[in-house]
């Protein structure tokens, strides 16, 4: 039977070739011989690669269709509980507050090639697979965050302790006596950014107020 069919591909191509003027497959890549050899070369190998295709197509269906079902490790009523809890958590009509957000050191979904955070800057992808560059990327950056947060944390407190320490010095420091009550020839010139010049008259040494203004 392998014979006889054999013999009619060879006669069918045969035919094809003697007939065909259009395209033959891969003949392009072959010189040096007849158009006949080239074209019967060239159809043969791709008869041979069509059928070795079909016949590893029909061994998997095979495979597939004879190979015993796995054992289930769970009943069909276990699966549907589950199927209905997650139903009853995660449905888009419940009431309740539903938290989305992702945490930061999980690691992108497979075959997602967006942007990750570190990974062009450090050597932190280097010589590791994709998941390991993530989370490495991803720790390194969740570690800057966190330290810039201890930074402003610090930050603030240290400026509500400076506004606290000002506003002890401003409370304890004297009042300054009221102008009113001052007589108009003790009375000084109101000083800003101002130079005190130390002058020596007639053995009296007095400061004399150079104003800047």
């Amino acid at each position: 039977m392998l014979a006889i069919c054999s013999i009619r591909s060879c006669e069918l191509l045969t035919f094809i070739l003697l007939t065909l003027l259009g395209y033959v497959p891969q003949r392009f890549y072959r010189i040096g011989t007849t158009y006949g050899d080239d074209s019967m070369a060239c159809m043969t190998l791709f008869h041979n690669a069509t059928q070795r295709s079909r016949d590893a197509q029909n061994g998997l269906r095979y495979i597939a269709a004879t190979t015993p079902k796995l054992p289930s490790i769970c009943s069909n009523e276990d699966v549907l509980q589950a199927l209905y809890d997650y139903n009853s958590k995660h449905h888009p009509y419940m009431l309740g507050t539903v938290i989305t957000k992702r945490s930061l050191l999980e690691p992108p979904i497979p075959g997602w090639t967006g942007f990750v955070p570190r990974a062009r800057v450090t050597e932190l992808g280097y010589g590791v697979p994709y998941h390991e560059m993530t989370k490495n990327c991803y720790q390194d950056f969740k570690n800057l965050r966190d330290q810039a947060s201890k930074l402003d944390q610090l930050r603030t407190k240290w400026s509500s302790e400076f506004q606290r320490f000002r506003t002890v010095m401003e409370n304890s420091l004297p009042a300054p006596p009221l102008l009113s009550l001052v007589p108009m020839r003790h009375r000084q010139p109101p000083l800003t950014a101002t130079t005190a010049v130390f002058h020596g008259t007639s053995g009296i040494k007095q400061w004399t107020f150079v104003s800047c203004r």
